[in-house]
């Protein structure tokens, strides 16, 4: 084997072993954020149906969001999700966490998309939210409430 050939086999082992070291990190990196952002929307869900108060999303939002969000409305959005009643139940939230754009958005770096099924005194709800990773912690960029008890009049 020539000097030459050796050298190439060395660097392409090199190469492999730090691709190899690169998924590692990768894994254990998402998933982390994976629990935590699981964590995180858990928690916000919990704090925001507690008394149904908009200033606990306000609170959690993500800049962009807040500027785009009719922040007069929410307390009447929030007003009309109290008609669910008292949370009873909240389910594990399931999603998955991504780094890049996230599809759609002008979102970059690392976001999640999570939902979560809570039983509410009037029925299941689901919430969905974007969140987005902002130094160390997770901001909700995007926000739904689905709900059947909320489409009857």
């Amino acid at each position: 084997m020539t000097r030459a050939a050796r050298i190439s086999g060395n660097v392409v082992l090199a190469l492999i072993i730090g691709a190899v070291i690169y998924a590692g990190y990768i894994v254990a990196k998402t998933k982390r954020d994976n629990a935590e952002a699981a964590a995180f929307i858990s928690e916000a869900v919990a704090a925001m149906a507690m008394d149904w108060n908009a200033d606990e999303l306000l609170r959690r939002a993500a800049p962009e969001w807040l500027s785009a969000a009719d922040k007069s409305g929410l307390k009447a959005l929030f007003a009309r999700f109290a008609a669910l009643g008292k949370l009873k139940v909240l389910h594990p939230p399931a999603g998955r966490v991504g780094n890049g754009l996230f599809p759609g958005t002008r979102i970059t770096g690392t976001w999640a998309e999570y939902a979560v099924v809570g039983e509410f005194d009037s029925g299941p709800t689901e919430f969905r939210m974007v969140l987005k990773r902002i130094d160390g912690g997770w901001q909700i960029a995007g926000f739904q409430v689905y709900s059947a008890a909320l489409t009857k009049k």
